[in-house]
């Protein structure tokens, strides 16, 4: 592992709560209103660690070790995910398998929370957590799968980096202007465009699944129809919840991490490809903030079917590799 290699894992984690931030200062500029700091999450953070926690009766040690477990599993999964063009801290054979189960570990730590002590609500918030879950996660293994079997590779580190290879990029770029117009031709002569696209809608979607920001979700209430991660921390305080909440955010950043690997090339500069880097992460926070402004919320019963459309795109993307796209 390198310092660089390091440096851009920080660089994914403190993104983390500035994407956080920019969804809810987005939401709240929609709304009419200026809106809070861009790092308030991290201060809100803060504030939770300093708090004392109010611990059920009926709680066992599944409530006081699994937040700290599921945001271990969270970090665990971003060690796979290769930050703005470069390489993973560790990289092996099906990696994105293992990003996967982590996940899933997170998520299961989550859900025993919830239900460790025995209320409805948590209980109602973990069923639509799995149910969800179980819908979106078929998507991303035909995607990721489909990514592999286009480029020929099976880890995330050796996808990313012959997506958009130099002999279609005109070679190196190091100027940043040079870089963006590489960058768009590269694209708009590459047969990866079509499945590009429709990988990142479906990672799109797996984030809003994911981070519990669902059109059927608004994470500032406490309406039951509108509850998904809500429910989950209804019975969790203090700095079990400044970490609960600190895994979903990374979990944000995570995922969208994803998306930024497959729209800048490893042919890009450092320098240029870190900017690129958090220029797109800030308009996929931009993003997630006008879906939760501008999206109506969804009736609960309709939401298998916007988790089926994931599936729907994911796919389209393997008939086209079935059709002949080349490598």
């Amino acid at each position: 592992m390198t310092a660089e290699t390091l440096f851009r894992y920080l660089l994914m984690l403190v993104l983390a709560v500035f994407m956080a931030g920019m969804i809810v200062k987005v939401k709240a500029m929609w709304a009419g209103r200026y809106g809070a700091p861009l790092f308030q999450p991290f201060f809100e953070i803060i504030r939770l660690f300093r708090k004392s926690q109010v611990i059920s009766e009926t709680s066992s040690m599944v409530s006081t070790l699994g937040p700290t477990l599921a945001l271990a599993s969270v970090l665990a999964a971003a060690m796979v995910v290769p930050v703005g063009g470069g390489a993973a801290i560790m990289s092996f054979k099906g990696d994105f398998i293992f990003f996967v189960y982590a996940l899933a570990a997170a998520r299961f730590f989550s859900v025993i929370i919830a239900l460790d002590t025995g209320g409805s609500i948590g209980g109602m918030g973990a069923s639509r957590v799995v149910t969800f879950s179980a819908l979106i996660e078929p998507a991303f293994f035909i995607i990721i799968a489909s990514l592999a079997q286009l480029t020929g590779k099976n880890s995330f580190t050796d996808i990313y980096a012959v997506i958009l290879m130099p002999d279609t990029a005109n070679g190196m770029a190091t100027a940043l202007t040079g870089t963006f117009v590489n960058l768009a031709q590269a694209w708009s002569h590459s047969e990866l465009l079509i499945p590009a696209v429709c990988g990142n809608i479906v990672l799109m979607m797996f984030i809003l699944t994911e981070a519990g920001r669902l059109p059927v979700c608004d994470p500032a209430t406490l309406s039951e129809p509108a509850m998904i991660h809500g429910a989950l921390t209804f019975n969790v305080s203090g700095p079990d919840l400044a970490i609960m909440n600190l895994t979903s955010i990374i979990k944000i950043s995570l995922l969208s991490t994803l998306i930024t690997g497959i729209i800048v090339p490893a042919w890009v500069s450092p320098v240029t490809s870190l900017f690129l880097y958090i220029f797109l992460m800030s308009g996929i926070a931009v993003t997630i903030g006008l879906i939760e402004s501008l999206f109506a919320r969804l009736r609960l019963s309709y939401v298998p079917q916007f988790l089926f459309g994931a599936t729907g795109i994911a796919i389209i993307v393997l008939a086209v590799l079935v059709l002949g796209v080349k490598k």
